[in-house]
């Protein structure tokens, strides 16, 4: 995987546009809570992404929006991730990576994003190396 510290401009950033189903849920470990009814509500307790936090900043380059795309994307990074990655589930990881937690944080108009290619071998290798630690976290967990 090549990185490049040189600024992009969006249009140069984005190539062919490849979906992905990946979401934040497909790297967590999730957690019961039982309410009051007698229900259970699931909820993700933590993403092994953030392990590979460092590793994913090392993949980021610095992308810069023109005046139009800052407001298309402003408070959008859903919208962002679907223009990008063709799966809006991903903005959780712009935001990761631009040490943010929420959509109304995203207010910039020079932005770090991996391309679709070094992202999609990222994800992969991670989701490789973590699947059988989440299946059976989540499997026996919430036993």
């Amino acid at each position: 995987m090549s990185i490049s510290s040189k600024t992009h401009t969006l249009s140069a950033f984005v190539d062919s546009k490849a979906a992905s189903n990946t979401s934040y849920q497909t790297f967590s470990l999730i957690e019961l809570l039982s309410a009051d009814n007698g229900t259970d509500i699931e909820f993700p307790a933590y993403s092994v992404l953030n392990d590979y936090y460092n590793d994913l900043k090392k993949l980021c380059v610095t992308v810069t929006f023109n005046e139009k795309e800052y407001f298309r994307f402003r408070f959008k990074p859903k919208i962002l991730a679907d223009y990008l990655y063709g799966n809006g589930e991903l903005s959780f990881l712009i935001l990761i990576l631009n040490d943010m937690v929420s959509p109304k944080d995203f207010d910039l108009k020079t932005v770090k994003l991996i391309s679709r290619q070094n992202l999609i071998d990222a994800l992969t290798l991670i989701r490789s190396a973590e699947t059988s630690f989440i299946t059976d976290y989540n499997k026996f967990a919430n036993a």
